[in-house]
This record gives C-alpha cells, sequence and structure tokens, in this order.
C-alpha cells in the first residue's frame, strides 16, 4: 500500500486555552440535523399520505432563522509537517500522542480517525482526556450526537473547568435535540467569567433557536377554488336496466375557497423525550352551493423521542367532520409516525393510523380504517429534491360493497429554478381501490385514480409574510361502476403563511 499508509500532521501546543474557546464553530451544514431541513418546497395535501405531516414540518421549519453566526477562527499558524508511516508512528509514542493532540486541537477529522485507532492500540498508558475528547468529536462528525456528548460529560467529569468541552457538549446535547439539557448547559457557560464576546454571542445563539424549538406554531393557507362537478357525478347521464332507464344526477357547480390551518408544540420532558400537540382543520367553504361545505378537524397529543438523525412519536388522534353544514362522522385512533436521516441526502419516512370511525346518519359506513405509508426523500442538492412514496388503507363497514382496500404510489420533483426566480413542485399520485362485496347494481366496485398537481411560485412575490403559489390540479377516476367515473381539472391561486 503506497501513499495510504503515510500520515502528514500537524504539531501544535495541545488545547490552548484561546483556541479552546475560537474553535467552537456550529456545524451547520449538515443536513442530517432537523434545523437543516431540505429547501422550503410545498407538497400539495393527498388524502393517503401520512407522511405528509412530518413533511411539512419540516418545510415550515425550513422558512425560519434557524441559522447561527459563525464564530471567530484563532489565526492560523504555519505548521510543521512530518509524514511517517502508521508502523513508525505507532513505535514513537511521543510522536503519536502530539499528533493526536494537535488533530484534537484543531479539530481535524480526519486526522483523529487515522491517529485515534493507533493510539488505543499501542502499548503506553493511555491520556483518557485526549481519548474521551477525540472519541467525541468523531462521534459527533459522523451525526452521532448523543454518544458525543456522553464523552463529554466524561472528559468533564476528570477536568470540570475545561472549555472546549464544556461548548462542544452544549452543542452536541442541542445537535441530539436534547432542549433543556442544552440550553443549561449554555446558561452555564454564560455565567463563566471574562466570556469572550464571540463565544458569548455564540451561546446566545443558540439559546434563541431552542426557545422557537419550543415555541407554539401556526399554518395557514387559503384558496379560492371553483368546481364544475363537486358532487362528482359520472360521464354517462344514463343507466339502461332491465327494470327500466335510470337517470344519473347532473354535474353541480359551486365556488368559494379551500382552507387549510393548525398549530402545533413540542414541550421538552427529559433529554430527547417531548409531549407533542397538534390541532389541524381543513375543508372548503362554497358561498353559492352550502350543501358541499366541507370541514373536518383532528387534535393529536402524545409523546414523541427526537434525536440528531431519527424521530419517532405515538399520537392518540380524535378527528370529526362535518358536512354541507351538518355533522357527517367521528374517528378515533392512534397515529405512529417515524423518520430517519441515513446521511445528509436521504431520509425515511413511515407512518401508520389505526382508527374507527362512526357516521352521525350513515351508520352502514361504521367500521374501522387503517392506513400505512413510506416515503423515501433524496436531497441532490439545495435546489432540488426527489420524493418516492408508497400507502397502503383499508377501510372496513357494516355494509361489505362500502368496505374496500386502497394501495398506492406516488413520486414527487421539487426544484428551484435559479435563473427565473421560480420554484416548482410536481407531483404524481396513482392508486388502486378494490371493494369487497356487490352492490344494490350487483357491481363489485374497482377504481383506478390518478392525480397530478404542480404548483409554481416566486419567493419575492409575496405581502407580509403571505406567499401566493399558482397551483394547477388534475384528477381522474377510472371505475368499472358508472357512477364513480369521471375527470376533473382546475387551477388556483393558494395563499400560505407560516408563524
Amino acid at each position: 500500500m503506497p501513499r495510504p499508509s503515510v500520515i502528514t500532521f500537524y504539531t501544535l501546543s495541545m488545547l490552548a486555552p484561546t483556541l479552546a474557546w475560537g474553535a467552537a464553530a456550529p456545524k451547520t451544514e449538515n443536513l442530517a440535523r432537523s434545523d437543516v431541513p431540505p429547501p422550503d418546497f410545498a407538497e400539495p395535501v393527498t388524502e393517503f399520505d401520512l407522511t405528509e405531516d412530518l413533511q411539512r414540518k419540516q418545510q415550515r421549519a425550513a422558512t425560519k432563522t434557524d441559522t447561527l453566526p459563525p464564530s471567530d477562527k484563532p489565526e492560523k499558524q504555519e505548521p510543521q509537517t512530518l509524514s511517517v508511516s502508521k508502523a513508525e508512528l505507532a513505535q514513537q509514542p511521543e510522536l503519536l500522542y502530539r499528533a493526536l493532540s494537535s488533530s484534537v486541537t484543531l479539530q481535524n477529522v480526519e486526522g483523529i480517525r487515522t491517529l485515534l485507532p493507533i493510539y488505543e492500540q499501542a502499548a503506553t498508558p493511555k491520556d483518557e482526556v485526549l481519548q474521551d475528547l477525540a472519541t467525541a468529536m468523531l462521534a459527533r462528525a459522523d451525526g452521532e450526537s448523543g454518544k458525543a456528548a456522553k464523552f463529554y460529560e466524561k472528559v468533564l467529569e476528570k477536568q470540570p473547568n475545561m472549555a472546549l468541552a464544556k461548548l462542544h457538549l452544549a452543542q452536541s446535547l442541542f445537535d441530539d435535540r436534547q432542549n433543556l439539557e442544552a440550553d443549561d448547559a449554555f446558561a452555564k457557560i454564560q455565567a463563566e467569567p471574562e466570556l469572550p464576546d464571540n463565544v458569548r454571542e455564540l451561546t446566545e445563539s443558540y439559546r434563541k433557536i431552542i426557545k422557537k424549538r419550543n415555541k407554539l406554531n401556526f399554518y395557514a393557507s387559503a384558496n379560492y377554488t371553483r368546481d364544475d362537478n363537486v358532487n362528482n357525478a359520472p360521464k354517462t347521464r344514463a343507466i339502461k336496466t332491465r327494470n327500466g332507464e335510470w337517470r344519473l344526477p347532473e354535474p353541480k357547480k359551486a365556488q368559494g375557497f379551500a382552507y387549510r390551518a393548525g398549530m402545533s408544540k413540542d414541550t421538552p420532558l427529559f433529554k430527547n423525550y417531548k409531549f407533542r400537540t397538534n390541532v389541524d382543520l381543513w375543508g372548503k367553504f362554497y358561498w353559492d352551493n352550502h350543501d358541499y361545505d366541507d370541514l373536518s378537524t383532528r387534535a393529536t397529543a402524545g409523546v414523541a423521542y427526537e434525536n440528531a438523525r431519527s424521530e419517532l412519536a405515538v399520537l392518540p388522534y380524535y378527528e370529526r367532520r362535518w358536512f354541507g353544514g351538518e355533522k357527517y362522522a367521528t374517528e378515533k385512533g392512534g397515529r405512529v409516525e417515524a423518520s430517519h436521516w441515513f446521511n445528509g441526502r436521504n431520509q425515511g419516512i413511515v407512518a401508520g393510523e389505526l382508527g374507527r370511525d362512526k357516521y352521525d346518519t350513515r351508520s352502514f359506513l361504521n367500521g374501522r380504517v387503517g392506513n400505512v405509508s413510506g416515503s423515501w426523500v433524496h436531497i441532490h442538492n439545495k435546489n432540488q429534491h426527489f420524493v418516492l412514496g408508497m400507502d397502503l388503507s383499508r377501510k372496513s363497514a357494516e355494509d361489505a360493497s362500502d368496505s374496500y382496500r386502497r394501495k398506492g404510489i406516488r413520486a414527487s420533483w421539487s426544484r428551484n429554478w435559479k435563473r427565473s426566480g421560480l420554484s416548482t413542485v410536481l407531483t404524481a399520485n396513482y392508486g388502486q381501490r378494490s371493494y369487497d362485496s356487490n352492490d344494490f347494481f350487483n357491481i363489485v366496485r374497482k377504481d383506478k385514480e390518478l392525480t397530478a398537481t404542480l404548483s409554481v411560485w416566486h419567493k419575492k412575490v409575496q405581502l407580509w409574510g403571505i406567499q401566493p403559489r399558482v397551483v394547477a390540479v388534475y384528477h381522474r377516476n377510472d371505475s368499472n361502476h358508472v357512477l364513480y367515473d369521471y375527470r376533473k381539472a382546475y387551477a388556483f391561486v393558494q395563499l400560505s403563511k407560516s408563524i
């Protein structure tokens, strides 16, 4: 092995106090952290994508100023360089110690990654503080912030006054979403006498972000809507049977506005655990056809676990729906959602719900409902990302002809176009729905659903933080049942705002 066995390192005094504070720049470029989510793209809402709530949460976070000012770097020193092989370095314990010490002081992660295994295997007395510092830095660089925090705590048990370990412990707790512990650690640093101004500003920036994480968040969006077939009337106007001809309903028109709003809050409990509450409502209001007004509201409350890369939440929910101004249905159940960043570019999201719905007047629809969704998010670069997903649903009802299974796939492409300043999201959803039994017409219904949506907006075109987006939608339902075979196409301007 020619070059890989040769090591070049810097010689520098170990852990100088000025370097300890000055080398504390936060790593804001790491996409695996929840404070640096994908770009600000808005996914159109789909009925079956249960992971969409998690994606919207990240998109809302992307619009906040959760960025940190760069800390002042120490003045660069001209290093003395020396190249030796790993075998030679292992035979020179003093040189090995100086090399690892210098790498830790300079936060040279690749140097630590190379030197630490050699140092651990060397048959010489070990500096446990140096080992723990090196291990902590590697863990944080690899996105294992919880592990890093534990090793920094070990260092501080042996050397309580080490400035470098104090600041990196606080940053690791911050990265690991241990908000109460991180805020306490930064507060203790701010209480240090003769704290440099740049470090005080840095810690204050972190504490402001922690405060934002724990605040109540709001979002709202609305758009004008015009539907020339609000009752989903089939394209066929009549059905001929042995008993005569059935005249099917004519399409009905309606215009009004669609809306969506909600609020959410994470209340820290201890370490990575939080009490999570969400309230969402969505619906349509038609000023010229109130028979088709539709309103749903959902409340969830439960416990969530979150760290630098992963999130898991268990959320019981209650949902109420009104249709045509009258009470329509109630659903109670539980939701489980999880997400994990595999690296800075790829994230997996899964969500599942199991509940029971009860209808106020149409009791034959009462039954259990279950849904599972999975999404894969790929961040190609800061201006482009892709989402692929799969959805499975099961609805049971007292009347078997209204019980069904649905399976679907979906894809989304989001892009910021630099030259024009425009942003676009193109989504496509395809699903197949199969019913359990034949209905009044002796038909076992089977549907093929296709929906395509295009959203376009310009970030500079907004007023008071309200972002307008032009949205075009095409929906097609191909069914073997003439009553459910229809097409729709429409466009609207959506106004949205997050607080």
